[in-house]
């Protein structure tokens, strides 16, 4: 049995080395808005450690949340905190992570990436699973690797089909 009463994913928490330059990414290129900040936080006590996970010492300058059109909201964070690990991991590392957004029409939205500077990564992948296809692009972008640490992919709503497969 899952957690009782679940109704879906509120939000998704994404520490990065700066957050204006992961806001300016994910609101000027991806499209989304902020819906709120708060900061600074930091607690004498240990708080941080208790409800966090981190440092007692730790302090996050500032928390950003925005939201993305439909689905969870993306939520930003930038610590200051004594031996912080700032090595981006890759997806295949434990820790490495993606976020991925449906669009309408996926050229447009990877000739958008482009003009905006972002490498996209390879063609679109088919990738059929139990009757559903879908299409996914992957893009890279030095700027926001640094600034997000994670790649970002797009699973186009208008590609995603139903097929019939023979060997179901």
């Amino acid at each position: 049995m899952g957690l009782p009463g679940l109704a879906g994913a509120e939000h998704i928490g994404i520490t990065v080395p700066d957050l204006e330059a992961a806001t300016r990414f994910f609101v000027d290129v991806i499209g989304c808005k902020v819906a709120f900040e708060v900061g600074p936080f930091a607690s004498a006590d240990d708080w941080m450690q208790e409800h966090l996970g981190v440092d007692p010492r730790s302090k996050i300058t500032k928390l950003r949340m925005l939201k993305c059109a439909n689905g969870p909201s993306i939520e930003l964070f930038e610590y200051d905190v004594k031996d912080q690990k700032k090595a981006v991991p890759q997806n295949s590392d434990v820790g490495g992570h993606h976020v991925g957004f449906y669009v309408a029409d996926l050229d447009a939205a990877v000739a958008h990436l482009r003009l905006h500077g972002v490498k996209v990564l390879g063609e679109p992948t088919s990738i059929v699973s139990k009757g559903t296809l879908l299409y996914r692009r992957t893009f890279d972008r030095m700027a926001s690797r640094a600034a997000l640490g994670s790649a970002v992919t797009f699973l186009p709503s208008c590609r995603l089909l139903a097929v019939s497969r023979s060997d179901a």
